[in-house]
């Protein structure tokens, strides 16, 4: 039972103090310690104790209520790398998992880290995201240590170390300043130029896989020949650096369609290593699945530059497919949704994906032949420049 206290104030250098005793957790002991905290400036509202004491029995509510966990002692950093972070470790993915860490470290960890897990509250989130704004921290990274923050205290909420609301749910995020800059996309003209120029032919199956597939580039590097029957190609893994697990979602597993040119690079590709029956489809000299960042160092960014032709990375293969899959489709986006392999639709509508979607396959067959229609125009004016 939590030990009933009323407190002692005292004043000194002009202000009004609240001394009391708590229990708190040290090196995995209890140990009673006592704690100070500056309740007021003397003056004005507060002129004599009893002024201030409603505010002394306002921090020592939950501790005489029993509502107040002596786990919540720890300092955040501490619950963070101890808890917390052990915990998605064996929850998920390593590419998530550095994503978490990154923020944690450069964003959280040198502002509010040795805090206790008592002492953050709405208003402490609220002035750290402040005061990242402050420093030039982006838009889209502030709702990324939002997010991070909320998932830290819900596992500390559900754990019952915390009670109440979650403070950084509750925290006011800065407003967006300026128009959201257009993400890169590419275009049929951009792509059928890439694949003119680069020579490579895993440089052209990486970059027909990103955008006749929708593919990440994680899943590029995780797609597999014995997943692949010359229509369809299941997508049952994903790589990142060294690491092989599964898709993002269940989602993620569906088929995507196969249509030229991505078509006739496979099979060049496969006669080229030796027409294996496994394996990585992109896969590097030792048969492991192919580094795509160094792939683009060596062969595709440098010759892509050389060319004129503008390159921000593979990314924006996946953006521009569904972009042009939509166009052609007129519906709304659901064509896109069944190549990119969504899982924002509803529960019944999950059942059918385990098939490409009509929609799909329709806007893709359009991309088939808008893509060879492009092609012979561009093969039709080099003709035409050349003198009889």
């Amino acid at each position: 039972m939590a030990r009933i206290q009323k407190g002692y104030i005292k004043k000194s250098h002009g202000a009004w103090f609240g001394i009391w005793y708590q229990d708190e957790l040290k090196d995995g002991t209890i140990k009673r310690v006592q704690k100070s905290k500056k309740l007021a400036t003397c003056g004005g509202r507060y002129r004599c104790k009893r002024d201030v004491k409603p505010l002394l029995d306002e921090i020592l509510e939950p501790l005489n209520s029993g509502r107040c966990d002596v786990r919540s002692t720890m300092s955040l950093c501490e619950f963070v790398e101890n808890d917390w972070l052990p915990h998605c470790e064996r929850e998920l993915r390593p590419a998530t998992i550095r994503g978490y860490k990154d923020v944690w470290n450069r964003h959280m960890k040198p502002y509010i880290g040795q805090l206790s897990l008592r002492e953050i509250q709405a208003v402490t989130a609220t002035d750290l995201l402040a005061r990242l704004r402050q420093r030039g921290v982006g838009h889209r990274t502030l709702r990324y240590v939002k997010a991070l923050g909320s998932a830290i205290c819900s596992r500390a909420l559900a754990y019952s170390i915390l009670h109440g609301s979650n403070p950084f749910a509750l925290a006011e995020l800065p407003k967006c300043r300026g128009k959201r800059l257009a993400k890169p996309q590419s275009t049929i003209q951009d792509v059928w130029a890439m694949l003119q120029v680069l020579k490579d032919v895993k440089a052209r199956a990486a970059i027909a896989l990103t955008f006749f597939g929708g593919l990440v580039p994680s899943e590029a590097r995780g797609t597999l020949w014995e997943n692949y029957d010359g229509n369809t190609l299941k997508i049952s893994q994903s790589v990142w650096r060294t690491h092989a697990g599964p898709v993002k979602t269940e989602a993620r597993e569906a088929p995507i369609p196969i249509v030229e040119p991505l078509r006739g690079i496979l099979i060049e590709l496969r006669r080229i290593d030796g027409s294996p029956a496994s394996g990585p489809i992109l896969r590097g000299k030792r048969g492991r699945p192919l580094n795509l960042d160094n792939l683009n160092r060596r062969v595709i960014a440098p010759t892509l530059k050389g060319a004129g032709i503008p390159w921000h990375g593979f990314r924006p293969n996946r953006t521009g497919v569904s972009t042009i899959a939509t166009a052609l489709a007129k519906d709304n986006g659901l064509a896109a949704k069944g190549l990119l392999r969504h899982s924002q639709l509803a529960t019944t509508e999950r059942n059918y994906i385990q098939t490409v979607p009509d929609e799909t396959l329709a806007a893709m067959n359009a991309l088939e032949r808008q893509f060879a229609e492009y092609g012979a125009k561009m093969e039709q004016a080099a003709l035409a420049t050349i003198p009889n």
